[in-house]
């Protein structure tokens, strides 16, 4: 039984003996284990314009990797596995990426490659200009572009102009507020610097189409001449008031200027000679500062000043629209009339008062 023990009491001392050898023999080799070698790392970066960089690392000994980016002040490194994906999304320039490769025991071995990230220029740029049939003035444009994420829209009708702003394939109006020819400019702009650019003319014409009954001002296509005459100054602009029986957009003014005649006026030639054969009867909308003026209205032969007839209205109410009606009931019609004259406060000198006028129009 002594025997036994002794025996034993030796194996128990020869086991801790051998197992602290052991240990001491695992950490002597885990001191001489290098730090890992041959760092390096292949960087792909996309032809897309999306910025997007791929980093594959390579090194012996390593068994994971830290990545600095080099896009961000105080970066704190991304840890990666061995068989991670390492991507990152670039901004256009020029940045520092480091692979730290990190061993067994936490010796670490770096390898710092500069990339510059450079974004292509849009390609295939098409441009689609379009006129307005009814409205001629209103151009509409749009445009397409490889690798383009907005379009700097120039219509070339200001100094110094802010360029309208579009993302590619939307499409932004723009109305041209006199006739002539215009250069309109597209810059597409891809996700850098780089820009690609197209110009063309568009011709704005300038009203033409003659002037017929009934006349509302709504036509950009009509050409609204006004022929003045004893210093009143005649004009389409907005509708200063669309209120009450008048709310359209556009209509006829008037301004009887200080010390303009007593006589003073304005008329538009028709196309056609007015048919009174059915219909005698002339409305005007009018807008007058004043209660109780004479608004004249006059029918005119083309080049016979001496063939016409007129009739008188006064208007009832101030700085708001009414109808005005004129009985051409006793005209002759065997005379063909083909001007429409207004005669605003006839027989009074001008005082600078602003007049409005509009659907002027021949009813029964």
């Amino acid at each position: 039984m002594r025997l036994f023990k002794y025996i034993s009491a030796i194996s128990l001392s020869i086991m801790f003996v051998v197992s602290c050898q052991m240990d001491e023999d695992i950490l002597y080799s885990l001191d001489y284990i290098p730090a890992p070698a041959k760092v390096s790392a292949i960087i792909e970066i996309s032809q897309d314009n999306t910025g997007l960089v791929t980093i594959i690392p390579n090194a012996e000994g390593a068994q994971k990797y830290r990545v600095t980016f080099g896009d961000t002040e105080d970066e704190t490194p991304t840890e990666y596995g061995l068989n991670d994906l390492i991507t990152h999304t670039y901004a256009e320039g020029q940045y520092q990426v480091t692979v730290t490769a990190v061993g067994l025991t936490g010796l670490t071995a770096d390898y710092t490659e500069s990339i510059t990230i450079t974004f292509k220029a849009p390609e295939n740029l098409q441009v689609t200009i379009t006129q307005d049939v009814v409205n001629t003035r209103l151009v509409s444009v749009s445009a397409t572009a490889d690798y383009a994420i907005l379009m700097d829209i120039y219509f070339g009708d200001t100094i110094d102009e802010v360029p309208v702003h579009a993302l590619p394939g939307e499409a932004v109006t723009h109305t041209y507020a006199e006739p002539g020819e215009y250069l309109i400019r597209v810059v597409a702009n891809s996700a850098g610097a780089a820009t690609t650019e197209l110009t063309d003319t568009v011709t704005i014409s300038a009203a033409s189409d003659p002037v017929n009954l009934p006349v509302d001002f709504e036509s950009l296509t009509v050409n609204y001449a006004f022929n003045d005459f004893g210093d009143l100054v005649s004009s389409v602009v907005d509708n200063p008031d669309p209120s009450g029986i008048n709310t359209s957009a556009k209509v006829g003014q008037s301004v009887k200027t200080q010390g303009a005649e007593t006589w003073a006026g304005t008329f538009l030639i028709l196309e056609n000679p007015i048919d009174f054969s059915a219909d005698k009867i002339f409305k005007l909308k009018v807008w007058s500062p004043k209660v109780g003026i004479i608004v004249k209205l006059k029918v005119e032969h083309l080049t016979e000043s001496n063939i016409a007839s007129e009739v008188d209205a006064l208007t009832t109410v101030a700085d708001q629209w009414e109808e005005l009606s004129y009985d051409f009931s006793s005209i002759d019609t065997n005379n063909e009339y083909h001007k429409v004259v207004l005669f605003f406060d006839f027989n009074n000198e001008g005082d600078d008062a602003t007049y409005y006028f509009d659907d002027i129009m021949l009813t029964n």
